[in-house]
């Protein structure tokens, strides 16, 4: 696995209280487990970013405490957390999920997807390529591999033609996040390959589809 020189993750030790009803002392572990379990996939403030996962829990008591005559029983615990926080500037690796002319989707973890929409893809370093036998099978009645036959095009470097193919590594720069059906995915950027100071609202018309060969936007002028 390819490392960045960064990672967004790391492990807080967190002391906490926590509140079990009644339901949950006949199994205080599981109680706790089920209690950490709504905590993860949240962003909380005090760990400054998302948690992803918890372990080696501790009672730092023998026993729990209930205050006056409410029926929740009070225990203090320690445990780690695996907490996820990139913000924007990250740059990080992740794995072509799929592309389109729209954009390219990549896994980040096995955990994330991360959307790189067009106009963070640099023109002057990325040309899109349509998928030739997709054309020409629906002209000329040809069957494809079922791999090929929904596929529209690929993405490919414009010096050397080389293909972005499916789970293939490529470094983005982090720009947000957003979350979908409550599901985070995170927004990146492949801008910082480009040396020429590419100008990315350029790239918000999309260019017309010509059946064939690569191509780039064509810029109308004023």
């Amino acid at each position: 696995m390819l490392k960045a020189d960064k990672t967004p993750l790391q492990v807080v030790v967190a002391d906490m209280i926590i509140d079990l009803p009644p339901s949950a002392l006949e199994n205080i572990e599981s109680g706790v487990k089920n209690f950490l379990n709504g905590v993860c996939m949240h962003e909380i403030e005090q760990f400054e970013g998302l948690v992803l996962s918890y372990g080696n829990i501790e009672f730092c008591d023998s026993s729990g405490i209930i205050f006056e005559d409410s029926p929740y029983a009070h225990f203090f615990i320690r445990t780690e957390f695996l907490i996820y926080n990139a913000s924007a500037g990250y740059k990080l690796f992740g794995r072509v999920a799929n592309q389109s002319l729209s954009h390219i989707h990549l896994h980040l973890y096995d955990q994330f997807y991360v959307k790189i929409p067009r106009h963070h893809i640099p023109l002057d370093v990325f040309l899109w390529k349509d998928n030739d036998e997709f054309y020409d099978a629906m002209f000329l009645d040809k069957q494809l591999d079922l791999d090929r036959m929904y596929a529209e095009g690929q993405w490919v470097f414009s010096d050397t033609g080389a293909t972005i193919e499916e789970d293939a590594w490529l470094e983005f720069e982090v720009t947000g996040a957003d979350t979908n059906n409550g599901q985070l995915y995170l927004i990146g950027s492949l801008l910082h390959y480009s040396e020429n100071n590419y100008d990315q609202e350029k790239a918000k018309s999309l260019p017309s589809k010509i059946k064939g060969k690569e191509k780039a936007i064509i810029e109308e002028s004023d």
